[in-house]
């Protein structure tokens, strides 16, 4: 039970460990990429790293 309890722990960590370095990279790439979209100067790759980001944003906080 212990062991258990410990790898919990450890999953635990590493998802906040996860979690912290994507929002470090992504929140001003997201904000960088939504201001060249709305004004005018987008391709369909800024488009769809804001939604890969978003998906690993909500990966690491529902895991």
């Amino acid at each position: 039970m212990l062991r258990k309890l410990y790898r919990e722990e450890e999953e635990r960590k590493a998802n906040f460990i996860f979690l912290a370095v994507i929002l470090i990279v992504s929140i001003p790439l997201i904000a960088e990429y939504t201001y060249d979209i709305l004004t005018g100067n987008w391709k369909i790759l800024k488009l769809i790293s804001i939604f890969a980001f978003v998906y690993l944003i909500d990966y690491g906080i529902l895991e």
